[in-house]
């Protein structure tokens, strides 16, 4: 597997909830070239952590018929570059099944939608969101095994931030989770 295109909206909570499925996907496929469709300004600092090569915007119009049922997908650069990737994860809201649908039908590669919360028992739907946002991995060969989430800062930000800082400290900021009201405290925090 050389490229991947991962489809990712949401807040900065939900990119950092993200952040094992990248580092699995890089961990079994050494080189292996990510990118990421989404908010262009938050998929930002992940470009600038080094986590992915290539940020595209969900809200570019030429993606829009992406949302549309049997729309022509036929006209436009960036749906014909979707044929590059060898697999397409989306983690995007699809409750009717159309985007990932039109997904399938211009993609090279499989198209895994890994978003779904697992339905059954109370102890499955406490399953914490990175866990789900991993089990799609599986069907790409990659251990669901999700590591802590560590955003590490490039060189030049961290320097930047070290000459305001007096102090030798670390520093550790906390995130106190994701997700919208339905999901009030089933998260737990996230720490960097």
């Amino acid at each position: 597997m050389k490229r991947v295109l991962i489809i990712r909206s949401g807040a900065v909570g939900d990119l950092i909830l993200t952040l094992p499925v990248l580092a699995a996907l890089k961990k079994r496929y050494d080189g292996i070239s990510i990118d990421m469709m989404g908010d262009p300004v938050r998929l930002a600092l992940l470009k600038q952590c080094g986590y992915v090569d290539k940020v595209l915007s969900i809200d570019d119009r030429d993606f829009t018929p992406l949302f549309v049922r049997h729309a022509s997908l036929a006209d436009g650069l960036a749906l014909r570059n979707l044929q590059s990737y060898d697999a397409i994860i989306s983690y995007l809201p699809d409750s009717d099944g159309v985007f990932a649908e039109n997904l399938r039908r211009i993609a090279a590669g499989p198209v895994l939608s890994g978003l779904a919360h697992p339905d059954g028992d109370d102890a499955a739907r406490r399953m914490h969101m990175t866990h789900v946002l991993m089990k799609v991995l599986i069907s790409l060969g990659v251990d669901p095994v999700a590591e802590a989430p560590e955003l590490r800062l490039p060189l030049h930000i961290a320097e930047a931030d070290s000459r305001r800082e007096s102090s030798d400290k670390p520093v550790i900021a906390v995130h106190p989770g994701s997700g919208g009201m339905a999901n009030a405290g089933r998260r737990s925090g996230t720490c960097l």
